[in-house]
C-alpha cells in the first residue's frame, strides 16, 4: 500500500516467536523493496534495551525492534498492529477502538528516544470497521478468501495483484513478540544485574510495610522451574506436531507453555524500568543549558 508513495525499505526479524522462518524475503523481492533482516534476539546485545519498552506498558513485548534501531531513526515505521480486528474475515466489527492485546503500545517511549514515527496502518479507516468487514465477506472478495482460521481477503488481494505469489504469505498468524513474563532468558545480562541491585536497594520498603522482600539472588533455587519447563517443552512439541488447521489446539498448547514458563522475576519489572527511564530524562535535562531570559523590548517613541 505504501510503495506507490515512496516506501523503498523494509525490516524483518528472520523468524517468529515459535522459531518458524518468517523473513518475508519473497514478498520484498516481488515488490522490489530492499529488505534488511535482523535476528529476533539482536536486542539483547544492547545496553539496558528493555527499559523504554517496559516503561511504556509494563510488558515490553515489542523490544525486538531495538535490534533494528539503526534503520529506524528519522523514518516512518509502518506496522500491522490491530490488523486482526480490522482485516480478518471473521473479525467482530466495532466502531469503538477495542484492542485485542497491547501489541505496539510498548513502542510509545522507544520511538521518542530514537526519533521515528510509528504508523500502525490498520488504524487507517478503523472507524469504518463494519464496512471493511462487509467487503471482506462479500462475494466479490471470495477469490481471495484463503479459508481456514486465518483469512484476510483485502490484504491478500492487494498483495497478489501487486505480484506476490499466493503461497508466499498469509497462511497462518505469526508473531515476534518477546514475553518477559514467560521467557527463559528473561532480561539481557547487564539489565538482570541492575534489576537485582534495584530490588536489593528497595528491600527496606518491603520491610517497612511488614512484607517479605523478593529473594532474587543469582543462586536462589526455584524447585518448580525444572518440572514446569519439562512440561512446557512436551506441550510445545505437541503444538508443533498439530496440523495447521488445528489452530485452536496449537494456540491452547502454546498458552499452557507460557504459563509453564512464567518468570517470577517479572512481577516488579515495570517500576524498575520506570525509574531507569526517569533517570535518563533527569540526566538529559541536567546537561541542557538553562533557558536565557528574553531580550528587553526596545522603547518606542509615541506615534
Amino acid at each position: 500500500m505504501a510503495r506507490p508513495y515512496g516506501l523503498t525499505e523494509a525490516v524483518s526479524f528472520g523468524s517468529s516467536s515459535s522459531g518458524d522462518p518468517d523473513s518475508g524475503e519473497l514478498i520484498a523481492d516481488a515488490l522490489g523493496v530492499r529488505l534488511t533482516i535482523f535476528a529476533r534476539h539482536a536486542w539483547r546485545a544492547a545496553t539496558f534495551p528493555e527499559v523504554p519498552f517496559v516503561a511504556s506498558d509494563a510488558k515490553g513485548e515489542d523490544v525486538y525492534f531495538k535490534g533494528a534501531e539503526a534503520q529506524l531513526g528519522g523514518r516512518v515505521l509502518l506496522t500491522g498492529f490491530h490488523g486482526d480486528r480490522v482485516w480478518d474475515k471473521r473479525a467482530a466489527t466495532n466502531e469503538d477502538l477495542v484492542r485485542g492485546d497491547q501489541s505496539g503500545l510498548s513502542l510509545s517511549e522507544y520511538r521518542l528516544w530514537v526519533g521515528f514515527l510509528h504508523c500502525p496502518l490498520p488504524f487507517a479507516g478503523v472507524r469504518q470497521a463494519r464496512a471493511i468487514g462487509a467487503i471482506s465477506r462479500s462475494r466479490d472478495m471470495a477469490p481471495w478468501d484463503s479459508g481456514g482460521h486465518y483469512s484476510r481477503p483485502i490484504c491478500r488481494r492487494i498483495l497478489e495483484e501487486a505480484g506476490v505469489p499466493r503461497d508466499a504469505f498469509g497462511r497462518w498468524k505469526k508473531t515476534a513478540s518477546v514475553l518477559f513474563f514467560a521467557q527463559e532468558g528473561f532480561l539481557s545480562p547487564a539489565s538482570l544485574v541492575d534489576y537485582r541491585t534495584w530490588l536489593d536497594h528497595h528491600a527496606p520498603e518491603w520491610h517497612r510495610r511488614g512484607l517479605v522482600p523478593p529473594t532474587l539472588s543469582a543462586d536462589d533455587p526455584d524447585p518448580w522451574r525444572g518440572p514446569r519447563h519439562a512440561t512446557a517443552r512436551l506441550l510445545e512439541g505437541l503444538a508443533h506436531m498439530a496440523p495447521r488447521r488445528l489452530w485452536y489446539l496449537r494456540s491452547a498448547a502454546q498458552r499452557i507453555v507460557i504459563l509453564g514458563r512464567r518468570e517470577r522475576l517479572f512481577r516488579h519489572l515495570f517500576p524498575w524500568a520506570l525509574e531507569r527511564a526517569k533517570q535518563r530524562y533527569a540526566a538529559t535535562v541536567a546537561l541542557e543549558p538553562p533557558p536565557q531570559p528574553p531580550a528587553p523590548l526596545a522603547a518606542g517613541l509615541p506615534g
